[in-house]
């Protein structure tokens, strides 16, 4: 088995991309934080910053037995990014 990147993990179980997304959003939208969400069939994007600084990045896809996860440092927010398929399919 090939080790993952230290940014990138499989998670095996019963969840969903989609769902594993709206549980990160809700548990970090708070006053002090910002949250972005983009949903698609098979994957989703979360983003989660302050107002002023660079938002975390997680891509998460449906894989065979679970999701995967790669997370990344973005300098723009999704809605001031160009095509959200170039962020999930790097």
């Amino acid at each position: 088995m090939t080790a993952l990147p230290p940014n990138q993990r499989m998670f095996h179980g019963g969840i969903r991309a989609v769902a594993l997304a709206d549980q990160l959003a809700a548990r970090f939208n708070e006053r002090n934080r910002r949250v972005k969400i983009e949903r698609h069939d098979a994957s989703a994007v979360v983003q989660i910053g302050s107002q002023h600084g660079t938002p975390i990045t997680a891509h998460i896809a449906d894989i065979e037995g679970g999701v995967m996860v790669t997370l990344g440092r973005e300098r723009d927010w999704l809605e001031t990014s160009g095509d959200v398929s170039e962020l999930v399919f790097k």
